[in-house]
């Protein structure tokens, strides 16, 4: 359950173009208190996607514009 897309799918090209797990600010594969935390590109501008599932990022809950807010919401969901 702790691996990153690439690790459990063959999409058949580079996924991480699309959604790469961040790796940094100590989260190791998109890993953060029992979600994940993609990051991507729109443009030059970085957004990160928060999601439940690792088999589907790309239906992700929301985007954010900063790795901590990502953080918060992740939090705010294992608080309630």
């Amino acid at each position: 359950p702790w691996s990153s897309l690439g690790e459990v799918y063959d999409f058949g090209y580079n996924s991480n173009y699309l959604f790469s797990p961040v790796d940094d600010d100590n989260i190791h594969n998109g890993v953060y208190h029992g979600a994940y935390i993609y990051k991507y590109f729109n443009g030059k501008t970085t957004h990160y996607a928060i999601s439940r599932s690792i088999i589907s990022p790309n239906s992700y809950a929301a985007t954010y514009s900063t790795l901590e807010g990502a953080k918060a919401k992740i939090d705010e969901w294992n608080n309630t």
